[in-house]
């Protein structure tokens, strides 16, 4: 019956302590801040967003900070910012903080690279960064989102932050088992 399943849903989103993590994407004003308003709406506890405007190297010393509390699921915002470094020690070095520290089940982790803005040269210049980095991730057995791709009207003014998205629209293209 369709309200039991909607009511089990529910139940498992008001167990579910999430962590959001990452890069600007991951800010209050960008993907990040429309996660936690999902979230938060479906009866889920979130950590964050923390953003920070940091390369994957900055990235691990700031999530060496977050405490260690009950996370079931963590939503990093990864990858592909720097053209010609891959960075892959870093990336590495955060997937394994997650699982080993923060304890969250790999299986729970997703990884959302920087959105390409198909109207934006420097913004083009991602695609094939992060897919570098998507092999890098898949090679740690972790979730990737896969590649958000949009014109100058779905970004900010800046043409590289999108605005907003929905959590629903996300969770679409996740993985079964996340």
């Amino acid at each position: 019956d369709l309200h039991t399943a909607y009511r089990r849903q529910r139940q498992m989103c008001i167990r579910d302590s999430y962590l959001i993590f990452g890069h600007s994407q991951a800010g209050k004003g960008h993907m990040g801040g429309a996660l936690v308003q999902q979230i938060k709406g479906a009866g889920g506890r979130v950590s964050g967003p923390h953003a920070f405007p940091a390369r994957d190297p900055g990235l691990f010393a700031e999530i060496k900070k977050i405490e260690k509390k009950d996370y079931t699921h963590a939503i990093l915002f990864l990858g592909g910012n720097t053209p010609n470094k891959d960075y892959q020690g870093a990336k590495e070095s955060i997937i394994t903080y997650v699982i080993d520290t923060l304890e969250v089940p790999k299986e729970h982790i997703l990884v959302v690279l920087p959105p390409v803005n198909l109207d934006n040269e420097y913004s083009k210049s991602r695609i094939p960064l992060n897919q570098r980095a998507e092999g890098i991730f898949n090679s740690l057995g972790v979730n990737v989102l896969p590649q958000v791709i949009g014109n100058a009207s779905d970004f900010s003014k800046d043409g590289y932050h999108i605005e907003s998205v929905s959590y629903t629209h996300l969770r679409a293209h996740a993985t079964d088992s996340y």
